[in-house]
């Protein structure tokens, strides 16, 4: 059998677990932790969590959206741009003087770079 890789970990855990509560949630984690245990695999941990975690947002529709501007963003910003990625957004705002200015937005492999920087790196490709 191919060694499992964090991504498949995480969505057996999810698959697993989903719908589950108490002592059947209790079973099926303990399950879970034994094969873990059993393949040598405890030490990936961390990133089974966080393979989880996504698989988990996707399967309910959750969009991760990480927006950096160069200064502190309005509020008023964000929400305008959360928008644009729909209902179900979790944003997480950073800022980055290397932009110059504007905004890059970034939703899985979606970037939307309205940044100073690219505006000016395009500018250099044309001329």
């Amino acid at each position: 059998m191919p060694a499992l890789i964090p991504e498949q970990l995480g969505k057996i855990l999810y698959e697993v677990t989903e719908g589950k509560s108490g002592k059947e949630l209790d079973a099926a984690t303990k399950e879970f932790m034994h094969l873990l245990q059993e393949k040598q695999l405890i030490s990936k941990m961390p990133y089974i969590i966080e393979a989880f975690d996504r698989y988990s947002k996707k399967q309910q529709g959750i969009v991760d959206l990480k927006i950096t501007t160069a200064r502190k963003a309005p509020k008023q910003l964000v929400s305008q741009i959360e928008k644009i990625f729909g209902d179900k957004v979790e944003t997480t705002v950073a800022e980055d003087s290397a932009i110059i200015g504007g905004v890059v937005a970034q939703a899985g492999n979606k970037i939307l770079d309205a940044s100073v920087k690219a505006q000016l790196s395009r500018m250099k490709h044309t001329l």
